[in-house]
Parts: C-alpha cells; structure tokens; sequence
C-alpha cells in the first residue's frame, strides 16, 4: 500500500507544497506531531496564488478607504453648517423649548466631530477637497479591481466582467453601498475574515493557498444569513 511503502522508507520529507506534488503521495507534517498528510496538485503556480489572494486584499483595503471618504462626505454634505445649528440652538432657548435645543445640542456635536474627523484624518479642510479625495480614492479601488481581474484569470478562477461596464461597476458598489439589500462593509467583513485573511496565513507559511473563485465565496456569504445578522447586530451597539 502507498502508506506503507512511504513509512518503510523511514524518511521524513519536510512540507514543500507545489514541489514535486504527485496526487496519491504522503508525506510526515512535521508541524502536525508527524501526521500522515496526503498531497494535492496545486490549482495554479504559487506566484498566482499569492499574487491573486494579495490583489484580493488591496482590494477590499481600497474599497474600505474609499468607502469611510465617501460616507463622511455623504454625511457632511448633509449636515447644517455649525452656524445654522447655533442660531436655531438660540431660537429654542429663547422660545423655552428645552428638548429641541438638547437635541440640536447633540447635532451640532455631531457635525463639528465629523468636519474634525475631515480635517485630522481625511487631511481636507473643505468639503470640496474631500470629494476630490473620494473621486481619486475611487479610481485607486476601480485599479485594485481590474488586478484582482487579471491575476483571477491567471490563477484559474476568472472573475467575467470587462472593465468600464456596469458589471464592473456593480461589484464596486456591492463592497461599499450601505444599504440592506447589499451591506457593502459586511460583505467586505467576510470576504476578509473567512477568506483572504486565511489564504495570507497559508501563504505566510507554505508559501501557497488555493485560489477560489469570488463566485464561491460569494455564494456562501449569501447563504450565511447567521453571520451577517450578527455583524449587523454588532455595528448597530457600536453606532
């Protein structure tokens, strides 16, 4: 039998995924307390795998850049200015309407921490800068994209949209629209989570993960309605 052959032999070969890897062999994991492991052929060269699973990451990575920019600037495009809050913060107080003016009390905190947050971590001093830092921010994740197209093709799990199409387009929106029917940062929670974190810890070790298709992964986040509800219930306490 193939085990036995391979255990008379009384060597240990160490884990060198896509070396030699012949369907059928064994070889001793070393880091497994000396585990009997049958190998597998590699779907794809260990280049495109880490090159695939590492597009996969810049790309959530700038959709999450781009997502935080273009929300602040949807909120405070929104927002009163804090000149029109104080003076409606005074029409209250005069009127004797104690609650309006707390409320408005709170709005104005909001909106003065959020033209903060612009000008500390976003570097814009006007909401105008900040457009323009989301619309470059935009072409930066519309790039990662069309990486993570090319070395999808190139590791055998091809991703069908052509760049500049409404295809293409829709996939960038389903990792950052906010909405509930698409959930664009708990889709990007996923994705990372479940996949592209533990593909870049196989590759830290072996030097390889198999590539699988966004088609798959998507699937299974349709399906896991539990795991979604839960990060949904999470973000709603830390809001």
């Amino acid at each position: 039998m193939a085990k036995k052959a391979h255990l008379n032999n009384k060597r240990e070969k160490r884990n060198t995924p896509g070396k030699n890897v012949i369907p059928g062999q064994y070889y001793l994991d070393l880091k497994e307390g000396k585990r009997l492991v049958e190998q597998r052929p590699q779907l794809c060269k260990p280049y495109y795998a880490q090159r695939y699973w590492g597009a996969f990451k810049e790309f959530l990575d700038a959709s999450g850049v781009f997502n935080r920019t273009w929300y602040l600037y949807k909120q405070i495009s929104d927002d009163p200015s804090p000149e029109e809050l104080k003076r409606k913060i005074d029409e209250a107080a005069y009127s004797g309407n104690e609650s309006l003016r707390l409320h408005l009390e709170g709005c104005l905190d909001d909106v003065v921490k959020r033209l903060s947050i612009m000008k500390a971590r976003q570097g814009c001093d006007t909401e105008t800068e900040l457009y323009a830092k989301a619309e470059k921010e935009w072409e930066v994740y519309k790039q990662k994209l069309k990486d993570l197209v090319y070395y999808a093709e190139k590791a055998k799990v091809p991703i069908n949209i052509q760049p500049d199409t409404k295809e293409f387009r829709n996939v960038m929106l389903s990792f950052v629209l906010l909405h509930e029917k698409v959930r664009g940062s708990c889709r990007r929670e996923y994705y990372r989570k479940k996949y592209v974190d533990a593909a870049q810890n196989s590759i830290n070790q072996t030097g390889y993960s198999d590539p699988i298709s966004i088609y798959v992964i998507e699937s299974e986040y349709q399906k896991d309605e539990k795991w979604q509800e839960k990060y949904l219930r999470r973000k709603k306490k830390q809001s």
